[in-house]
């Protein structure tokens, strides 16, 4: 069988073996899905019933979908620029899910065998086995199984490292990585990867210094670098002040930060959930972790990328010792990229361990304030892991042959544990999709024109409001829920401003005050001369009327937004000017080749 042919072969089966495993939890077999899905499925109907209205190209800078009215634009969980809301034009939402994480998960394994093949030039059945160690990492599966699809961004991690790590050619093609590679940054923020990407990225920068340690240059990486970053800051500055100017109003330090009472606690919950089968890391946890407010759930602490990378690792630096250090030349680099790398590693467990001063600097910082957990920034330790795993299988023998029969070998064991590993918790997940599904066809069909209505809750018999999973489904039949699933508002909405919200009719007056929020409230208070929560007055019904309508309604922004607002626009220009440039060039060189090449003679008997 030809090489490319064994690929495509190899590639289809554990892509198979992959559907498999993810498959039978979309739906489950209680035909239900993960219950955070309660959320992102709701948020792509929302979306789609902004693109009905309005084309995918407006701005979705609020909806009236939930809580009475809420940013859109501004919510850091928002996901209108992705690929799901994209695929919700054709299919729906549930579909639409599930053809993302099997978008994601096949660029996930191909941008790793580009990495390894190109940038590492690493064998082909050693680039394999780290192809299928990452397409079958926990953090990516068994987030998508519960719910987090913000978090599919996270396969695209390989093909970043691949267009800043790759050797620099030509200058033209120089800004071409560099674009590219603030995209995949800008769909991160985009697309709801913002609260995971600094783990994600010192995951990155760890695989970077595997790259120095094996002799690569530092050069493409530097001249990448800050480029990447302007490209990404301009493409991202609307959103980032936008969602700053929304979290503003909400401070959620209120939630304690749990971590091991020891430092060899934390280590080794981390080690279990990289390694072993997750099972029984739960009780352990709740043993091993204080200052707690709520449980671990097992997503919370899966991250497995089996014990196959760990028995290579082990078996290549045992051969490494008994053949000898490293060439003189490299030692002082490998030190140094030695020491980074322990620095990296050491940050999700020292992040994990409780001490009442360290907690309070780490509560004092604020990017990690608002967490509840920091069990997540164990995600560093994956490309690392599996790249490095990737690297090491080379070193195990001399002969391709053998280098072979252990790559098949491995690739194999990494299947069989996946299966293997008892995932029946997650047949507990209980969101069911086909309100969602039937409310996305009846728009879809022409039978409903989407439109809210008025405000909705699920009440007990003694009249109080539950707060049921599937509460964000009312948009479904064109209600707002009163007390939606927000995490901005704190888990149990203990930030939301209720005002004199409840369920009735939207347009219901009060006193001059309409039964529905001015969502441009949250965001430009100032300019709309409001405060966060604040609803619609009487004499603001035509835009309360446009704004239940999914249409646009007239607000002030302010100075700031419009700034960054120019340089989103502006950066956006700039970029498809030079995609344009760069097929005109293409074209242009393809056309000079073929007007250029030289005639084949003409015949014989044409010349007589």
């Amino acid at each position: 069988m030809l090489p490319n042919a064994r690929l495509a072969a190899g590639f289809a089966f554990v892509f198979a073996a992959y559907h498999l495993l993810l498959g039978r939890f979309f739906p489950n077999a209680h035909d239900a899905i993960g219950r955070d899905y309660s959320g992102g499925m709701t948020y792509l109907l929302a979306g789609y019933n902004w693109w009905h209205k309005n084309g995918f190209f407006a701005v979705p800078w609020f909806t009236p979908a939930f809580c009475g009215g809420l940013p859109m634009f501004g919510d850091p969980l928002d996901i209108y620029y992705s690929v799901e809301q994209l695929l919700t034009i054709v299919f729906d939402p549930l579909t639409s899910i599930y053809l993302t994480i099997l978008l994601f998960a096949a660029l996930g394994f191909w941008g790793s065998w580009t990495l390894l093949t190109r940038v590492f030039s690493v064998e082909r059945p050693a680039a394999f086995f780290g192809s299928t160690l990452f397409l079958f990492n926990g953090f990516f599966a068994c987030r998508m199984i519960v719910g987090h699809i913000g978090f599919h961004g996270f396969m695209l991690l390989p093909w970043l490292l691949f267009v800043v790590l790759k050797p620099v050619t030509r200058g033209w093609r120089l800004v071409g990585d560099c674009a590219l590679a603030g995209l995949i940054v800008a769909y991160w923020i985009y697309a709801g990867l913002g609260s995971m990407i600094v783990p994600v990225s010192l995951g990155g920068a760890a695989v970077v210094l595997l790259f120095l340690w094996r002799g690569g240059s530092v050069r493409p990486f530097a001249l990448r670098l800050f480029p990447t970053a302007a490209i990404a800051f301009g493409l991202t500055v609307a959103k980032l002040v936008a969602t700053g100017a929304f979290l503003s109003h909400f401070d959620r330090s209120l939630y304690p930060l749990p971590g091991a009472s020891t430092v060899r606690g934390a280590a080794k919950l981390i080690f279990r959930g990289l390694f072993l089968s997750t099972n029984a890391i739960g009780p352990d946890a709740q043993r091993e972790f204080v200052n707690m407010k709520w449980a671990f759930e097992r997503h919370e602490l899966e991250y497995g990328v089996t014990l196959v990378p760990l028995f290579v690792l082990v078996a290549a630096l045992v051969l490494r010792v008994r053949r000898g250090g490293a060439p003189t030349d490299l030692r002082w680099r490998r030190v140094a990229c030695i020491a980074g790398l322990l620095l990296l590693f050491a940050i999700p467990i020292a992040l994990n361990v409780f001490d009442p001063r360290w907690n309070a600097f780490l509560k004092s910082l604020p990017l990690l304030r608002s967490s509840s957990s920091l069990v997540r920034w164990s995600v560093l330790y994956i490309p690392p892991i599996v790249f490095g795993a990737a690297l090491a299988l080379e070193s195990l023998s001399q002969s391709p042959r053998v280098r072979e029969t252990i790559a098949l070998m491995a690739i194999a064991l990494v299947v069989v544990q996946n299966f293997a590993t008892d995932r029946n918790e997650y047949d507990e997940q209980s969101y069911r999709p086909e309100t969602v599904v039937a409310g996305y066809r009846d728009v879809a069909s022409g039978k409903v024109e989407p439109r809210i209505a008025g405000i909705e809750a699920f009440l007990d018999p003694q009249g109080n409001v539950m707060l049921l999973t599937e509460r964000n489904d009312t948009l479904a039949h064109g209600k707002s829920q009163l007390l939606c699933y927000n995490a901005i508002f704190g888990y149990s909405l203990e930030h939301f401003p209720l005002g004199t919200l409840h369920p009735g009719d939207a347009l219901e007056d009060a006193s001059g005050v309409l039964n529905v929020k001015n969502p441009a409230c949250y965001l430009f208070p100032e300019e709309n001369r409001c405060v966060a929560g604040d609803h619609f007055q009487l004499a603001q019904k035509k835009s309360a009327e446009a704004f239940l309508d999914y249409r646009p309604f007239p607000f002030e922004i302010s100075s700031r937004q419009i700034v960054a607002n120019r340089m989103t626009q502006l950066t956006l220009f700039l970029l498809a000017a030079l995609g344009l440039g760069t097929v005109f060039v293409w074209l242009r060189c393809r056309f000079i080749r073929a007007t250029s090449a030289p005639r084949p003679p003409a015949s014989r008997a044409k010349r007589r």
